[in-house]
């Protein structure tokens, strides 16, 4: 049971795809007795057993649907009809997708970033901040962050970016945000934004479609200026205009 749930910290951490299998229910001889766990991932590799045979097999075929849809199901065999095995009770399995939690990645690390996380870090987000300036950590006395301090370029290897990756883009030179824009745009992520007036932002998009750094439709899909229509001065309140966005799109169907 140990190796289960030391597996699942794992996959959530490395943000894999990944379905739980648990037998919920027997019937007379089972190969495993109620609360036995299994996880398939993705490629099909699995961690623990429900039984072994067919019966395993047919239910890591059907995990790594359930992976694709999102849609947990609930499966009852009979072992001997469905899948010749001469134990022959019944038995019943719950596959589920294992939530892996919405991803915030932040790069620029000054006062609108830093009012944005405290924030967002109530709203369920598992917060990456990229910054290489020197010291720009120091003071930060949150541990719930993954606070990276290197340079965009040498930092995208170890971010993982997916369907529930949100980006905001907020560096402290106007070059980086275009760079690291182009870069982010090319990646699957749910939402990617930056910081940026409609001036700024009008010159990013034109520039990253002109360079061919990005398609129209990849460098229109970024949002900017980002965040919701509000009257803004202080970082606290962009930092709630941008936090009201991503919630905005995390809650949409």
């Amino acid at each position: 049971m140990k190796e289960i749930y030391n597996a699942i910290n794992q996959i959530i951490a490395e943000r894999k795809k990944a379905a739980m299998c648990i037998i919920t229910e027997t019937k007379g001889s089972t190969p495993r007795k109620i609360g036995s766990k299994m996880i398939v991932l993705e490629n099909g590799q699995v961690i623990g057993s429900i039984g072994g045979g067919e019966l395993e097999h047919f239910v890591v075929e059907k995990s790594q649907e359930i992976i694709k849809t999102g849609d947990a199901e609930t499966f009852n065999f009979g072992l001997k009809e469905d899948f010749q095995m001469s134990c022959g009770g019944r038995v019943t399995v719950f596959v589920e997708p294992v939530k892996l939690p919405d991803q915030l990645i932040v790069f620029g690390g000054g006062h609108i970033c830093r009012s944005l996380v405290t924030y967002a870090k109530n709203f369920d987000f598992n917060i990456t901040v990229v910054d290489e300036r020197e010291g720009i950590f120091d003071s930060w006395a949150e541990n719930d962050f993954t606070l990276i301090n290197k340079i965009h370029i040498e930092a995208y290897p170890e971010l993982k970016f997916d369907d529930q990756t949100y980006v905001c883009i907020m560096t402290h030179a106007h070059k980086y945000d275009k760079i690291v824009a182009g870069y982010c745009g090319s990646q699957n992520s749910k939402f990617t934004g930056v910081i940026a007036s409609k001036t700024k932002a009008a010159k990013i998009r034109k520039e990253l479609i002109e360079e061919k750094v990005l398609t129209q439709e990849q460098a229109e899909a970024i949002e900017m200026p980002l965040g919701i229509p509000m009257k803004c001065e202080l970082p606290e309140e962009i930092a709630i205009s941008v936090l009201g966005r991503l919630i905005d799109v995390k809650n949409q169907k």
